[in-house]
Order: C-alpha cells, then structure tokens, then sequence
C-alpha cells in the first residue's frame, strides 16, 4: 500500500454480513474498549469470509487490537465467562477457535440488559428515520425493505481477497461507462427488454429482464434460499412466539423445513393454520418449539400432493362407457340349454 494512499472505508472494498440484533447487542453492552475490539476482531476474521468460527492465535488479538498477548489472554477469558465469544477445540498445542455467540440472551446480565434490548426493538429504535419517512408501510422488522435486504446479501458474499482495489496512477479507459451507458448499450438492453415483453405477453408471466443480467445462477438460489428463511423466521417470531429472538434449535427446525419442503408460503399457511387451531383449543397460542409443526407439514404435504394426483389423473373417463356394448345373452338364462 503507498504511503500517501488515503485509508477510506469502501464497500467496493469488501464487507461482512452482520446480524442486526449482534450489533445491536454490541452497542448496549457494557464491553470495555479491549473486549469490544476482541468481539469486532472475531467478526472480522469469522463473518466477513463467510464463516462462523475461526482460528487465531493471542498473536493475531494483540495486533489486531493494538495490545500485549497477556492482556489479551485475560478479556478473551472475561468474554468467555459471559459468553459472549465461544472458544472451541481449546487443547495444548494446538490454536482454538473463536466465534461469537449470537444467542444473545445467554450473555451474562453483567455485560448486556437483555429486557432493555427488547424494548429498543419494539420501540423501533433500531429503525433508520429516513427509512421510515421514505418507506411508511413497506419496512421489515430489521429497518430495511426488502429490495434494500436482498441487495446486501448479493453484495456481501464477495470476501475482500476476491476484491480489488485500484492502485493509484491506475488508469482505465472509457471510465464513464459505470455510470452512463453507450448508445449501443441501450438500443441492445431495448431490443432484449421488447422481446422479454413478446415472450411475457404470450406466456403470461412476469419476468424482470434485467434481474437475470450477469447474476450468478448458484448466488441467486442461495440469496433466495436466505430470503426464504429469513420470511419463515420472522413470521416464527412475531405471530407465534411473540419475541424478537429465535432458539438455535428453532432456527434447525425452520432451515430443515425449507430444505426439505422449499415451499415458504406452504410452510407459512400450515404455522398460521396450526397456530389458530391450536388457540381455539387453548383459548391462547401455546407453541413453545418450532418442532411443533413438523407433523403438521409431513401431513399437509401429503394431503396436497394427493389432491394435485387426483386433479391429474381427473374423474372417470365416460368415453369407454359409451364405447362398451352390453351382450344382455351373456347374461340371460339359457333355460338349461346348451
């Protein structure tokens, strides 16, 4: 890196997903400033290259941090016992993994008041004024709308090494086309989007023609795949269990429910189905696991697939009837006539 390079934080540069509600958790901690620097050292090595545990030695924590290793040895140990980072395969000899812990409600009421959390979270603290002036009626419970949500998690799977940065006194030619497109460019894009609209007309179907333009088939599923889930669990949360966080055992449930039906608006209208059955019976909702549904979605499922079978294979064909003679002989007595 030169030495008169500006050090200027860019998207363009890479970036991590992070969940709303871990900073959130982070903000309303009462971290010092060395264990904060662990816990965004941690994110740094885990989330913005995809993962959810890393190996790092007291080496990389006294760099990254700007401390000794001894030090740093003593507030990751103080981490641990509030259990805000996890540290796992600790043997001698060998380095141990850290992550941070995103059940939330399991860090020590010490470090993080928890009832306070939740109140910043129903009284939509969290939530960005200008989103809320531009976007009355269309916000999710994150702060963000869902085309904003989804355009994150496209951009957020690049890991920084994947990424360039431009070297200054690099040149590039016909640097104006990021922002303006050539005459060609557009008289292409027009003739694709007047065929796009000929194949939409005759089909019936919608189709976005510049959704699919240069996107990743495998990226597109699994942003998909997150939006999905993402849908199941917020309706989890608000309409079922009436809170703003989700078991790990919940969450398995939820991500092997899609995985094995891939139907979101299945599986919701099976919960709300369930969910109002269930407070007939009991006058309220009393679902306390997401493991409630599961036989629920094995039966429903079954009874679908059996109904679009029946539509399919459609009622008793009259056709033969019309087509079969009836020999009235073969059925008369013969009067012991042979």
């Amino acid at each position: 890196m030169p030495d008169n390079e500006i050090l200027k934080a860019e998207l363009e540069d890479g970036y991590g997903r992070v969940a709303n509600l871990l900073l959130e958790a982070l903000a309303m901690s009462k971290l010092n400033g060395k264990q904060m620097s662990i816990c965004l050292f941690i994110i740094r090595r885990t989330y913005s290259w995809g993962k959810k545990s890393d190996e790092i030695t007291l080496k990389d924590f006294a760099l990254a941090c700007d401390s000794s290793e001894t030090y740093m040895s003593k507030q990751i140990k103080q981490l641990i016992k509030w259990k805000v980072v996890l540290r796992k395969n600790y043997s001698p000899g060998k380095v141990p993994e850290y992550e941070i812990n995103t059940r939330v409600d399991e860090w020590d009421k010490g470090c993080l008041n928890v009832q306070g959390l939740n109140e910043n979270v129903v009284n939509n603290t969290y939530i960005s004024s200008t989103l809320k002036q531009k976007d009355k009626g269309c916000l999710n419970e994150q702060g963000l709308n869902e085309s904003i949500r989804q355009g994150l998690n496209n951009q957020a799977r690049v890991p920084l090494n994947e990424r360039t940065r431009v070297v200054q006194g690099q040149s590039f030619e016909n640097t104006d086309v990021k922002w303006c497109l050539k005459e060609s460019s557009k008289e292409s894009i027009k003739k694709d989007t007047t065929t796009t609209e000929e194949e939409q007309s005759k089909t019936g179907n919608e189709v976005n023609p510049v959704a699919d333009i240069g996107a990743d088939p495998i990226q597109q599923d699994e942003s998909k795949r997150e939006s999905d889930l993402q849908k199941i669990e917020d309706y989890y949360k608000r309409e079922v269990r009436k809170k703003v966080l989700v078991s790990n055992n919940d969450m398995i449930g939820i991500t092997h429910a899609y995985d094995k039906y891939k139907d979101v608006d299945f599986i919701i209208s099976v919960m709300e189905r369930a969910k109002q059955d269930n407070i007939k019976r009991n006058g309220s909702c009393k679902i306390n696991s997401f493991n409630y549904f599961e036989q629920i979605f094995e039966e429903e499922w079954e009874r679908k697939h059996a109904k679009k079978e029946a539509i399919k294979d459609g009622p008793t064909s009259t056709s033969s009837r019309k087509n079969f003679k009836f020999d009235k002989s073969q059925f008369l007595w013969n009067r012991g006539e042979s």
